[in-house]
Order: C-alpha cells, then structure tokens, then sequence
C-alpha cells in the first residue's frame, strides 16, 4: 500500500522552497520499502532501501538546525525542560497532562539500524508481496489522516528548510567526489577515505532529516542529505504513529492512544531521541487522527475535538468541538491563511474555523458538485466523502472516497483573495483523472527549485495525488 511522500507544505509561502525529490513508502504484508525519485524525472528510481518489518503510516521531513535553534539552546531551553515541564491533567482522561519519558536502552540495544538487520530486512522486502496487495484495514484508515501534509523546506544551505532530500545538497555532496549514497568516484584511496569520513561526519541529525512512523510504535529517523538508508536514530513509542509534524524546533507526533510525544534538540544540534513529552489530549481509547501547523501553534484532532496546542510549553491553549455528534470524528485539516478546514470522517462537508478566534465560520457540501460534474451514474451507489486536503498554489486540493479529485482557487481572476477563508466553488475544477478508489493523499513538488538558475518567485508547481489504480472518468476506466 503506498502512502505519502514529500511533507506538504503548511503555507502558501512554503510551496516554492520544497525539493523536487520524492520519498514513496511503500508498505507490504511482511515489509515497508522507501524509494526516492525526482519528481522530474520519475521513470528514474534513485534509491530505494527497506526500512521495517511493520507498516509506515506516516513520514515527516524537518529542516537541519538553523541559527535559531541553537540560540534557544544557549538560552538554557534545554535545561529548563526534562521534568520541569511536567504537569498533572484535568478529568476525566488526564487532558493536559504532561509527562517526562526517559528511555532506557540495554547495551545491546543499537541505536540505529545494523547492518546485519538491514541485511535481513532487505532480504524480507525482496520476499514480500507485491506493493499492490493491501495491509490491514488499520494501516488504510491511519494512512487516510493526514496524508501526509507535512511541512518541510530546502534551501541551498543545510542550515536552511529542507524538505525532502534537497538536489541543492545532493548536488554539493557529488561535488566532493561523492554519490548520493556515500561511496565516491574518485580512485584515490586517499581521497575515498577522506571523502566517506565527510559523508558520514555530515551525516547526522543536525542536518535535514526525514522522520518515519510505524503502526507498531517504531518511529524511524533517517539523513536527507546522503545515504538515506542509514537510520540515525529509532525509538519505540507507546502505540502506532499516525501523524508528524515540524514546528519551532519541535518535532510534534500523534499517537493512537489519545498522546503526543514531543521531541527536541540537544545542545550540541542532535534531536535527542532518549527522551521526549508526552501530551495527553483525552481517552486511550481514541487516536489523534492528524496534526497541521497554524502560525507557531499546533491543532491536534481527538475525536470530534480539536486542541490548540503551545509546541513550547505543551499548554492547550483552546479546545473545541469541531462536530456536535460526539461520535464524529476529524479526519483531514488544512490551514488557508486566516482559516482552517477541518473534514469529518464518512462526511462530504468541509467545515471552516477562524485560525483566530475560533469560531465556525462556514459549512461546503461538494456532494452536489461532485454528482453535478461526474453524473450520479460515473460514482455508482457509493456516497462523497473527504478523504485528503491540501492547501498548495492558492488552491485547496480536496480528494474523495470516489477518486475524485477537486481544486478550488483561494483567490478570485484579479488574484484577490475572495474573503479571508473561502475559496471560490464557482471556480472549482474537478479532474477527469482519479483514482479507483479513496485519495490516500496530496503532495506538491516544485518544478524549479531556488539555486537552480531560476528565479526562486517561480511558481512552478506539481501537485501529485495518491491512491488505489487509475481511472479516466471520462471513459469509467
């Protein structure tokens, strides 16, 4: 089943900074397999490696560590966390509560991968069943939530955003007589040697990094910038990962049983992975389906609720429902601007709230759009659903349970945005080419990276969709 690639980007703004380079998991019955292409170029597969035993639900890339970072360290930030953070929770479920998680590892526990375990996963990925039989039903409905939109952002510095592996960096890598995966071209034994010592000094969490959740709790963190293979670190959190998101120097993970765990770096740039937070949003019981970044905050859906939530001092600064039935629950979010739209799971309407104040703004059914475009015939009996969103070139990118993939513009013929938070349906261009079944998820790649001789406004832009098969509803098939 292949889910995400590329983190979405959480603004308008971003979408000019992200790589042309695509990371696709793919998950088996028996296997989970990362292969890397250029979305230019994607006949080409420029790597591909195995990862786990278990089913990838989700993935992440963050940034390397930019000045900021390092002078919060300096302000004595990480000092100032471990326990000191920690705090009791209101009934009925512990809501707020914020706890401190050491991990202890045993000795012979390896931080990262071996290559003796690569060896085997390798051997069991190439044994597995083809990446068109479908895992459990868990792994479809995590792989719904958030499809992945995922902030990330490169530049021509590893210091800057990154979104997946940047060419900028991969270029600078081979510049020095090295591939992408570390080994080099040049003959000189010399030369090899002082060559894979820069790799593998360079190769470390400081940099970019893409981040990688298992529904077995495994979350996985490997380089962006070479040998993307080598996993630099892995934790095992306390139950499956479905979402991940990157904000002020925060790498923020929802957790199936109602938590988040949060993550930060050490003083010398490191992400420290041998503790974390845990945030608890409500009952165990429930999962928190998806995450999206809203300015410096993160909106973090338990049940029909929505949580705002200070990634700094894991206070939830506002919780509301997003649905009046209790029994609801949130599926997809997708920050425009001043706005949020939330979907609710087996709905066809998009909900809107004020990024702000909160409040519900405004309710868009796109059954009768959809029905109206494609005819009651093209969808069979089957009703609309919201399964992915994606905010990306002034355009809200909606995907069905049909296959059925909208775009609507944020911004009227003049380039004016209509109003703070809608979009113009009057406008929406519905594309004869879907899927056979639900949209997994959305991803926009730019077609003209800064720093490749191009003016860095350039707008350039794919966007890719992802699910089950391919179908022309113009023809039915």
């Amino acid at each position: 089943r292949k889910l995400l690639a590329l983190g979405g980007p959480n603004s308008l703004d971003a979408d000019s900074e992200l790589s042309s380079y695509v990371w696709i998991c793919t998950s088996t019955h028996s296997a989970s397999t990362v292969t890397v292409i250029d979305a230019k170029n994607p006949s080409e597969v420029l790597d591909s490696f195995p990862v786990c035993q278990n089913h990838l639900l989700c993935i992440c890339t963050v940034r390397g560590a930019l000045e900021m970072d390092y002078a919060m360290l300096e302000n004595s930030e990480v000092t100032k966390s471990g326990k000191m953070l920690e705090k009791p929770g209101e009934a009925p479920d512990d809501i707020g509560k914020v706890s401190y998680e050491k991990v202890v590892r045993s000795t012979a526990e390896p931080a990262a991968t071996t290559s003796a375990d690569e060896s085997k996963i390798t051997e069991q990925a190439q044994e597995a069943v083809p990446p068109s039989d479908t895992g459990p039903e868990q792994a479809t409905e995590a792989s719904n939530d958030r499809d992945l939109n995922h902030n990330s952002k490169p530049s021509d510095e590893a210091a800057d955003s990154i979104n997946v592996d940047t060419k900028e960096i991969a270029i600078a890598v081979d510049g020095n007589d090295n591939t992408i995966d570390g080994e080099t071209t040049s003959t000189s034994p010399s030369r090899q040697e002082q060559s894979a010592a820069a790799i593998e000094e360079s190769i470390s969490s400081i940099g970019p990094t893409m981040w990688l959740g298992a529904q077995n709790g495994m979350l996985y963190v490997h380089s962006s910038v070479a040998r993307w293979n080598v996993c630099l670190h892995k934790i095992k959190l306390p139950d499956s990962v479905l979402s991940i998101v990157h904000v002020e120097s925060r790498v923020i993970v929802a957790l199936a049983n109602g938590t988040l765990a949060v993550f930060r770096r050490q003083v010398n740039g490191e992400w420290d992975l041998n503790s974390y937070h845990l945030l608890t949003l409500g009952s165990p019981k429930y999962s928190v389906r998806c995450l999206t970044i809203v300015g410096d905050k993160v909106w973090a859906a338990h049940r029909n609720k929505i949580h705002v939530i200070d990634p700094i001092t894991l206070c939830i600064l506002k919780s509301f429902e997003a649905h009046p039935r209790k029994e609801s629950q949130i599926r997809q979010m997708a920050t425009t601007g001043l706005g949020v739209w939330v979907s609710i799971r087996l709905d066809s309407t998009l909900r809107l709230f004020s990024a702000e104040t909160y409040d519900h703004l405004e309710d868009i059914d796109i059954d009768p759009y959809v029905s109206k475009m494609l005819g009651t015939g093209k969808l069979g009996f089957s009703f609309v659903r919201i399964t992915a969103l994606l905010v990306s070139c002034n355009r809200l990118w909606i995907g069905t349970g049909n296959g059925v993939v909208i775009s609507v513009p944020l911004t009227d013929a003049s380039g004016a945005s209509n109003t703070p938070y809608s979009p113009r349906f009057a406008n929406a261009q519905l594309s004869f080419h879907g899927h056979r079944d639900a949209v997994k998820f959305f991803v926009s790649v730019p077609m003209n990276p800064p720093n490749q001789g191009l003016p860095t406004t350039s707008k350039d832009m794919l966007v890719i969709s992802g699910g089950e098969g391919y179908i022309d509803f113009r023809l039915g098939k």
